[in-house]
């Protein structure tokens, strides 16, 4: 256009320029930038709606097939009397959008039940052979008007076959519930975790245990009266 101007002899027009304050030219540009930008942005396919990819958005306060945990109990009926596959080959279900077969893979592998036989394992452990605190045991009981745990400390001398003893009459210590010494000492705690600080940590329980196994005895027993004294069940001590 410049040239047919000048060649006919009428006035050049100049560029045009955008008139505005400096900070509306910056604001105009990056207007411009982004709408390049979006411009240039491939669009997203729309992905395939299916019973399956539709159980993905559901709301977490509602349980999805794909979400739920399978769990095998040895002592539990099996499910496949109810119709369901459990052969590891495909499931298929109806897509209820477009009226076809949606497969889905259920060949998953199943969590192990890691509490089918924790109470045979307890029992068999309970009747292995320890050596016995020569400093002493405890016996163990709930307050339940107190709401605490009471934990009694009794001596024993331990003799050549690894035998509790009376310390006055050196007679082997009844488990039957006849024998009924005085406690040396008793403590008391609202928590397992009380109860063993008072006695392992604190200097009144210092001495009155001297092996590790008695120690852990403790922790688990204490543990378990926790549970009970929380939960109201009867508490026996093992």
């Amino acid at each position: 256009s410049f040239a047919r101007s000048v060649g006919s002899g009428a006035r050049p027009r100049t560029p045009r320029r955008c008139s505005g304050s400096p900070a509306k030219l910056a604001r105009a540009r990056r207007t411009c930038a982004a709408a390049s930008r979006l411009a240039r942005r491939p669009a997203r396919p729309e992905p395939r709606t299916t019973a399956w990819t539709r159980a993905a958005h559901v709301p977490r306060h509602r349980a999805s097939f794909a979400a739920r945990a399978i769990i095998e109990r040895p002592d539990t009926p099996s499910r496949a009397a109810d119709g369901e596959d459990r052969d590891g080959d495909e499931d298929t279900r109806e897509d209820c959008g477009s009226g076809r077969a949606a497969t889905r893979p259920t060949n998953l592998q199943k969590m192990p039940n890691c509490f089918a036989d924790t109470t045979a394992i307890d029992d068999e452990l309970s009747n292995r052979w320890i050596d016995l605190d020569p400093a002493g045991y405890f016996l163990i009981k709930l307050d339940r008007e107190r709401n605490r745990i009471e934990a009694a400390h009794f001596l024993n001398v331990i003799d050549d076959d690894g035998v509790a003893c009376d310390p006055e009459t050196k007679k082997p210590i009844p488990c039957d519930g006849s024998y009924k010494p005085s406690a040396n000492k008793i403590f008391a705690g609202r928590t397992a975790k009380e109860l063993s600080v008072r006695i392992l940590e604190e200097e009144r329980g210092a001495g009155l245990v001297t092996m590790m196994v008695h120690a852990n005895y403790l922790g688990r027993e204490f543990q378990r009266a926790e549970a009970c004294l929380a939960s109201g069940e009867e508490y026996v001590q093992d």
